[in-house]
């Protein structure tokens, strides 16, 4: 290397240093705590999976949570009793049903930034928290009704106080009871955190074994005894028919995201690459998984190198667990299912780069771009969900709609719902004047067959104005619908909304001879019509 260029390096090390990696660990965590903020108070009427979910809550005491969930839902009971608290203390319910992930969400970034101030170096403090600050789908899921930021949180703590015990040269039993508790209550509210527990279990059992601590071998056996009791009262406790529902998961919902049996083909070693790969690129964005996915190898290889057992099991067995029970077809390897696989990521990322950035001298660009690259490739990602309707950030607001019907609907008007927007009208249209009081038509799916739609278009005719509330809106079936009953009526008014669309129709007279379009219709199965999620 050249005078210049090494002079160069130099000046570029003591920038960073001169600003201070802690100021800029300090500057995302703000920015995290913000992001997550503004997508709450920002955030517009619940989605289908959340509204499905919240009727369960609102129909339900907190006994009956015990009970199946209808509409095809499944939760930690624990998670669902805080969520119906939030929603029995507040009325507002697009506020009080995400309250809870919005403080999960908010608590993860500021853990992870404690964690990091304990467990590793000030550059590793930097980047720990920028990702998990700017990660889009902790983001997101930070303000919607389903406890994966309480997976998130919950993986983190367990990670933290399995990282601090194994720092400890002989923990005492006073400093293992908040990894007890920490055990207990997640078990409690979040399914995937067995993983975490069985992880930092082993990690822990590992290092009674390398120090031939007997006291703390007995510790951690009695400890995850305590965990596993519990888990498996809860698990026991599971209504029969959850079952079922997981089934439903398995066949349809989830079908492709259990990983196959190792080694038996071809395509079955290629699909732990490939699908690793997506994963990275999932929860860092597609630019960035690379980066991410190299640091974290580099964290491991650290870990190694310098004879760090208990924390490289503890940052590797979670991904082998969920591969496993992968393979048994136990847990789905879906992306959204393995939030809780974060915490585990962005550490092994910060241990990955404290490396680097120590042990690089001549060479401390490289590994600072490499960083950088990570934290711009996630902030683009997340700050552009913000400004564009795609996913994470994509959402449907039925508020718009729900005023003009409240405001622009006659008493005699007919509301027509398509079987989509079910789970919306059945939990906002009481909240507007007037709504609730309308003669509504609930719609079918013309998904399995053709003649639920037609059935419904035979109870429209010579109605007079009817209102048509679209949303949640699959294969382009608003314009389906909207074909096949211009012949009968007469386009008034159209909105058109963020993922919604409501119409006036005026079926006062028949503008064709429609007998043949519903001569040859036969009475479909009522089932089939109503689709699971209605």
């Amino acid at each position: 290397m050249t005078h210049t260029a090494f002079k160069s390096a130099l000046w570029t090390r003591n920038f960073w240093r001169s600003l201070g990696w802690q100021q800029f660990a300090i500057c995302f965590l703000v920015l995290g705590i913000f992001l997550r903020t503004l997508g709450y108070v920002a955030g517009g009427s619940l989605e289908l999976d959340e509204l499905n979910l919240t009727r369960n809550l609102f129909s339900r005491s907190f006994a009956d949570l015990f009970k199946p969930l209808d509409y095809n839902q499944i939760a930690p009971v624990g998670w669902l009793f805080l969520q119906k608290a939030a929603l029995d203390i507040w009325s507002n319910i697009d506020y009080s049903a995400r309250f809870p992930a919005f403080v999960f969400g908010v608590a993860g970034v500021a853990l992870m930034y404690v964690a990091a101030k304990r467990t590793l170096q000030a550059p590793g403090v930097f980047l720990t928290v920028a990702v998990m600050a700017l990660s889009p789908f902790a983001i997101r899921y930070s303000f919607f009704v389903k406890p994966y930021t309480g997976d998130i949180f919950f993986s983190l703590l367990v990670l933290f106080l399995a990282l601090d015990l194994i720092r400890c040269e002989r923990p005492s039993i006073l400093r293992l009871m908040p990894f007890l508790f920490a055990g207990l209550i997640g078990v409690i509210l979040s399914f995937p955190v067995v993983i975490l527990l069985a992880s930092a279990g082993s990690a822990l059992f590992l290092k009674a074994l390398i120090t031939r601590d007997n006291r703390l071998v007995v510790s951690t056996v009695a400890i995850s005894l305590a965990w596993l009791l519990l888990f498996l009262s809860i698990y026991l406790m599971m209504p029969s028919n959850s079952s079922g529902v997981v089934s439903w998961m398995r066949e349809e919902a989830w079908d492709n995201t259990f990983a196959p049996i190792p080694f038996t083909s071809l395509s079955s070693l290629i699909w732990y690459p490939s699908n690793l790969l997506n994963k990275m690129s999932y929860l860092f964005s597609s630019e960035g998984g690379v980066f991410a996915g190299l640091l974290y190898l580099v964290g491991l290889f650290h870990l190694y190198t310098s004879s760090r057992y208990e924390a490289l099991v503890l940052l590797t067995f979670p991904l082998i667990i969920a591969l496993l029970i992968s393979i048994l077809h136990l847990y789905p390897f879906e992306d959204r299912l393995i939030l809780y696989l974060l915490p585990m990521f962005v550490l092994g990322i910060g241990y990955g780069f404290d490396y680097l950035i120590t042990e690089s001298r001549q060479t401390f660009l490289a590994p600072l771009l490499l960083g950088i690259g990570l934290v711009i490739a996630l902030g683009w990602k997340a700050f552009s969900g913000f400004n564009q309707p795609f996913p994470p950030f994509a959402t449907e607001n039925v508020h718009p709609a729900m005023q003009v019907l409240s405001e622009e609907a006659m008493p005699d008007d007919l509301v027509y719902v398509y079987y989509g927007a079910i789970p919306a009208h059945r939990i906002y249209s009481g909240r507007y004047d007037t709504v609730s009081e309308l003669e509504t038509v609930d719609g079918r799916t013309p998904q399995f067959d053709w003649n639920c739609y037609l059935m419904d278009v035979q109870k429209l005719r010579n109605k007079g104005r009817v209102w048509v509330f679209f949303s949640v809106i699959r294969r382009s079936e608003d314009k389906i619908f909207l074909n096949t009953v211009k012949r009968i009526s007469t386009i008034v008014e159209e909105y058109r909304f963020q993922g919604v669309r409501l119409l006036l129709l005026d079926f006062a007279d028949d503008k064709a001879d429609v007998s043949l379009l519903l001569q040859n219709m036969k009475e479909p199965d009522e089932a089939i019509c109503r689709g699971y999620w209605s």
